[in-house]
């Protein structure tokens, strides 16, 4: 029975997650069981009830607890525009962007293991917050991968006929390191990145 609902719990978690292994689920729960605190599983439950309460922002697609989220509903214009494919990037730089750069913008669903299907991108949706922030450039915060590439050169392509700057995040050698211990993608990337 308690083993039931251990794997019960692990399995549902497990299926949203991909970055948390069955065993490390299991192993919270067991811990959560071990405390014998109740206030702490009292605590948790609560956490998700408050998170089944969230939304996305209509507009820059940021979570919310309303439809619009704070940031869009006080911030007009933006003339720069960070674009985030992945929520713990944005949640971890997003406030960097924001008060040092400009407004932000959650594209995709954030899922670092697969290519994105192009199709289920709403690029009217960015096409729509950009001309509404008056924005002039778009920073792609996103990671170096495959995946991210992809995405990247549709994007440039999207707004290929516009007046629309876009940059992308140089990657290059870390500052004191040698250049003899540069690998040769490092150093292509670099080098098309270059300013």
């Amino acid at each position: 029975m308690i083993n039931k609902i251990i794997d019960d719990f692990s399995d549902a978690i497990n299926k949203k997650s991909t970055s948390l292994s069955k065993k490390q689920i299991k192993k919270l729960v067991v811990k959560l069981l071990n405390e014998n605190n109740n206030k702490n599983i009292d605590f948790l439950i609560e956490t998700l009830q408050d998170i089944k309460k969230i939304n996305k922002c209509n507009k820059c697609n940021k979570f919310s607890k309303n439809k619009i989220c704070d940031f869009c509903s006080y911030n007009d214009k933006y003339q720069t525009i960070s674009l985030f494919n992945n929520y713990i990037d944005l949640y971890e730089l997003g406030n960097y962007t924001q008060d040092g750069i400009g407004s932000c913008f959650m594209f995709g669903d954030g899922n670092k293991g697969k290519l994105p299907n192009l199709n289920s991108l709403d690029f009217e949706q960015l096409k729509n917050f950009i001309k509404e922030k008056h924005a002039k450039e778009i920073i792609l915060m996103l990671d170096k991968n495959v995946k991210s590439e992809v995405l990247s050169d549709y994007i440039k392509s999207f707004f290929s006929n516009t007046n629309i700057k876009i940059s992308n995040l140089a990657v290059g050698l870390s500052l004191g390191s040698s250049i003899e211990y540069i690998d040769e993608h490092t150093l292509k990337t670099a080098l098309k990145n270059r300013k």
